[in-house]
């Protein structure tokens, strides 16, 4: 369509900008397409060298618009240049997106409380004495004291209400120790007010 138009119409000249947005975007939709066949056919680890803000930024694309459309903004402070760590790609994503989805339901049961609050996940990341740091932190409901040491078990899906906020956070632990890494969660804490949780994941960089 875009070689049929006269340019030497102006009028057209619109059509053709709209048109090679189009050809732009089904270019992103075929390549989100193909990441999310090959993050749901996922069996076994391949391991090799992987740039974890890059494995962070994949997964946007993959659930930016669930995020979105419940009101929740994702913002992302990646320190530039850190090392690479050695690990599974798809694996890495799998735990960025699990996560993301626990945040997200956190914030979900949060604004049924508060129907005004605007939903935000922030993921930083740095580098300190050989190990990356990840921080994933929410503004959801948080976490209470009693179970925080339970949600990181095997089979312990239900962290409180409907949401099932600890669903797949063992399977985050596995991979987390596949790398000997570690992962803890604290309070997120605003002034005298408890908002949300932060976890944060250390996984030593590629030797």
């Amino acid at each position: 369509m875009v070689d049929d138009i006269n340019y030497e119409e102006f009028e057209n000249l619109q059509a053709v900008s709209e048109l090679l947005k189009i050809c732009s975007l089904v270019d992103k939709s075929s390549s989100i397409i193909d990441h999310i066949r090959s993050f749901s056919k996922k069996s076994g680890f391949f391991m090799k060298s992987i740039d974890l803000n890059k494995a962070i930024l994949n997964t946007k694309s993959l659930i930016g618009q669930q995020l979105k459309k419940n009101n929740i903004e994702i913002n992302f402070e990646l320190r530039k240049n850190i090392p690479k760590i050695y690990g599974d790609n798809i694996s890495i994503e799998q735990l960025i997106v699990n996560m993301i989805l626990n945040s997200k339901d956190a914030i979900i049961e949060k604004q049924q409380e508060n129907p005004d609050l605007d939903g935000n996940i922030r993921i930083s990341t740095s580098h300190t004495n050989g190990m990356i740091k990840m921080v994933i932190q929410d503004n959801g409901i948080g976490i209470p004291d009693v179970i925080k040491e339970k949600i990181f078990l095997k089979g312990y899906k239900e962290i409180k209400g409907k949401k099932g906020m600890g669903l797949g956070l063992s399977l985050v632990t596995k991979i987390i120790e596949l790398y000997n890494g570690k992962i803890w969660v604290e309070d997120r804490v605003n002034g005298n007010y408890t908002q949300g949780s932060n976890f944060i994941f250390l996984i030593p960089e590629e030797i």
